[in-house]
């Protein structure tokens, strides 16, 4: 928060708050709240806030505010931060003054600016929620450091942030900063309808919320109102027998320290509350009880909601064992938030405690530090490197200038000069001369003579989620951008996937790295849609010649004209249709109830012909380890890229959950192809003057019959693949 503002002007900045809640945030997409207040009248603003999204460039995120006389009035923006960035500036420019702030975090200086908590578990707790915010965080003991380095406990660093339900975002994307949201039906019965609904959007897209239940009443309906309710029911308060070591045995699942039992202790206790059971449609998709209590009932249950996941926990945590207890509370609300947190999100953060060393001087922590760097640089060096080369010729005319300009400042512009004057006044001035020229002829040249022309070249991951075949499904993307300038262009870049939010990105970008900012910097305007709820629009980009810029737009859900359905012949077919005109870039991945197959893929009629090929056998996904963030190695296998994509991460569970335990059978179907045709174009260049590419990679998530799961089991058992070996 920066210094108060003293100033005798109408227009008064109160504070800033950076990041939801007032604790620490994950690096990417963060909300930035600046309240702004007049004494005697309204005032129209400007507000700006500054900051470095990657190793090329920056971004400056604009909203128009307006103050009201002696309201005290919060104006929020969404703004992308970079995880070494240093500084934020905000800039309020208004009909009477302008106001600039600093926030930074240079130690001992200025700490107005939270620091990053990408090695951390990052929870928002929305209300008052019983015991959650005082158990959750409970410090680990710390893991000793050691020569060799194993994963600990994902608690060890932990960061709890506390809201109240009326400082909720109306940005879907404000809550991509935290790893999961807790909070009650009361809580979300307070807050903003908008609010309330761009947190269950955000949620649909691949979000954790856990919510509890325990109180009597039906508020905790109120939250899915006009939406699909919850595939469970709630079942009101009663006598229930449970077992002793009912929450203790669940303290490993939640990677804590085992309790021993001890001699004496008692079998079973009883406490009034609440309980939980699933209904058909939340048992064909995929939902599990936990807790399990008698008559097929349970004290939470987690499962998918769109492609994100929730938990519900129908009890208070602390009544869970024969005495009130601390520690019941703690452990079942840390294995519910483990539950639903994405397992390699979890997997990262117990590299991160690996060796117990401080985070900046961690190797192992930076596996969490940018855990989706990894997916970008390989996604964008596949789809969108093919730059075309700076030309032979242009190089070898600035070559020729140089040597020309050396010639022309030493000994040519030496003769010239002896012969006009013994005293050499003038040689400053002709050296300034042919500087001159010389620079002229560098920048024309190059332009006349340039060979690749201006490339636009484009990488979409679409996530697709059918429940429903007689239903469009619902779809999320994320589009990675490569612009390559041939001559200096300024013009909006139109065909970015609705409501999308634009990011600066780098194929280069490294924890460790310096920032070298080369391009003028991305200025992104936001209003409000028609619904009441933020809006971003890029605004023209600059950019200069035999210049590479590289953009990350993230879009929410909408329908899904792509559909996928499986064959009625006796080959194991999928028709995927809904893509547009494609050509077929490589071979594909089925996951299935019963395994992973290789998929090939043919166009036919508009459409594309999936035909499965043979079963893979179980191997352990290779992810990237702590030694190969070290060492900058970003290797990802193609059939993990869709897995580690940034919004992808978080709904990878969610989709496999349906394929795991869902009793309905689902499939989850991975491809990628080429577009005849790309979105995209730059406004006020001709597109005959631009090359353009477009790749599309797809996930689709649907239900099978029970015939093609009969297929699948056929070729499984006919499979002559000899068996794999697991991974280290």
């Amino acid at each position: 928060m920066p210094p108060p503002d003293d100033s005798p002007r109408d227009l008064r900045l109160v504070r800033i708050d950076v990041g939801a809640g007032d604790g620490g945030f994950r690096t990417g997409f963060i909300p930035v709240r600046v309240w702004l207040t007049s004494r005697v009248r309204s005032h129209n603003a400007v507000i700006s806030v500054r900051t470095t999204q990657d190793s090329t460039q920056e971004a400056v995120v604009r909203v128009n505010a307006t103050t009201t006389p002696g309201v005290v009035t919060p104006h929020d923006l969404l703004v992308s931060i970079n995880a070494r960035a240093e500084r934020l500036e905000v800039v309020i420019d208004s009909d009477e003054r302008s106001i600039r702030r600093s926030l930074g975090r240079v130690a001992g200086t200025d700490d107005s600016l939270p620091p990053p908590a990408n090695d951390s578990l990052n929870l928002l707790i929305v209300g008052d929620v019983p015991a959650a915010a005082t158990t959750l965080s409970q410090p680990d003991p710390q893991q000793p450091p050691s020569d060799k380095a194993t994963p600990g406990s994902p608690w060890r660093y932990l960061t709890v942030s506390v809201a109240r339900p009326d400082e909720l975002y109306l940005a879907w994307l404000a809550y991509d900063c935290v790893d999961a949201v807790v909070t009650t039906p009361d809580a979300l019965s307070k807050a903003d309808p908008r609010a309330k609904a761009s947190l269950l959007q955000w949620v649909e897209g691949g979000g954790s919320l856990l919510l509890v239940a325990a109180d009597p009443g039906s508020l905790w309906r109120v939250p899915w109102t006009g939406r699909d309710d919850l595939p469970v029911t709630l079942h009101e308060a009663a006598e229930v027998a449970c077992a002793a070591d009912l929450v203790t045995r669940l303290r490993t699942q939640s990677f804590e320290t085992a309790v021993a039992s001890q001699e004496g202790d008692p079998v079973t206790f009883t406490t009034r509350t609440r309980t939980l059971s699933l209904t058909d449609e939340g048992r064909s998709n995929g939902w599990r009880l936990h807790l399990a209590t008698e008559g097929d009932q349970g004290l939470v249950a987690t499962g998918p909601y769109g492609a994100g996941r929730i938990g519900i926990i129908a009890a208070d945590p602390q009544r869970l064992a024969p005495t009130l207890s601390v520690e019941a509370a703690k452990t079942v609300y840390r294995f519910a938030t483990a539950t639903i947190v994405p397992s390699a999100r979890i997997e990262d953060l117990r590299w991160a405690g690996a060796n117990g060393a401080a985070s900046a001087f961690n190797p192992f922590a930076q596996v969490a530090f940018e855990s989706s760097q990894s997916a970008v640089t390989t996604a964008l060096n596949a789809d969108t490197g093919d730059i075309p080369p700076v030309s032979p010729w242009s190089l070898l005319a600035i070559v020729i200038i140089a040597a020309a300009l050396g010639l022309l400042v030493g000994p040519i512009d030496g003769y010239l000069v002896r012969r006009r004057s013994r005293r050499g006044a003038t040689t400053w001035l002709t050296a300034m001369g042919w500087i001159g020229m010389a620079t002229i002829l560098a920048v024309a040249l190059p332009l006349i003579m340039r060979s690749g022309r201006t490339t636009i070249n484009s990488s979409e991951s679409v996530d697709v989620l059918v429940d429903d075949p007689s239903r469009p499904g619902r779809q999320w993307s994320t589009m990675l951008v490569a612009l390559f300038a041939d001559g200096p262009i300024e013009g909006r870049i139109q065909g970015l996937p609705e409501g999308s939010w634009v990011r600066g990105v780098s194929a280069n970008d490294r924890w460790w790295g310096d920032d070298d900012i080369s391009l003028s910097p991305l200025r992104i305007t936001l209003s409000t849609g028609s619904d009441g709820t933020p809006r971003a629009t890029l605004d023209d980009i600059d950019q200069g010649q035999w210049t590479l810029r590289t953009l990350l737009a993230r879009s929410p859900g909408r329908e899904s004209a792509i559909r996928a359905t499986v064959g009625d012949g006796d080959r194991a077919t999928i028709a995927i249709d809904g893509l547009g005109s494609c050509s077929v870039a490589g071979t594909g991945v089925l996951r299935s109830p019963l395994g992973d197959f290789t998929l090939s893929f043919e166009p036919v009629d508009g459409g594309i012909l999936a035909i499965v090929g043979s079963f893979l056998p179980p191997a352990k996904p290779k992810r990237a380890e702590p030694a190969d963030w070290w060492s900058g190695s970003y290797a990802t296998a193609e059939s993990e890229l869709l897995s580690t994509m940034p919004g992808f991460d978080r709904r990878t569970d969610s989709l496999m959950e349906r394929i795991r335990n869902a009793d309905r059978p689902s499939l989850v179907l991975e491809g990628r192809f080429n577009a005849s045709s790309s979105p995209l174009s730059i406004e006020g260049v001709d597109p005959s003057v631009v090359n353009r590419h477009h790749v599309v990679r797809v996930r689709v998530a649907f239900p099978a019959e029970e015939r093609f799961i009969g297929l699948l089991e056929a070729i499984k058992a006919g499979s002559s693949a000899p068996p794999s070996k697991e991974s280290p």
